[in-house]
């Protein structure tokens, strides 16, 4: 039996990827992964995507807690991109 991961992490850098981003985002929710986080380094964002939850997009400026996959995980967006 195969289980999914707690955390996946997708890194888009053009229009085209954050269509395939997306796809593969569904893959993940579908698979039943908890937490999916899309990193844009152009954009200097993240999009945090949790089932039944609304997607939560995260400036650099922000700061990004791993909730129940990560408990007590704080990280500044921002040094992402560092």
């Amino acid at each position: 039996m195969s289980l999914p991961p707690d955390l996946a992490v997708e890194v888009v850098r053009t229009h085209d990827a954050r269509r395939e981003g997306a796809r593969k985002v569904a893959l993940y929710v579908a698979a039943g992964v908890p937490m999916t986080i899309v990193v844009e380094p152009k954009a200097r964002a993240i999009t945090v995507h949790r089932p039944g939850a609304a997607l939560e997009r995260l400036p650099e400026a922000d700061t990004w807690d791993g909730g129940d996959v990560l408990p007590g995980l704080r990280l500044a967006v921002g040094h992402i991109f560092r």
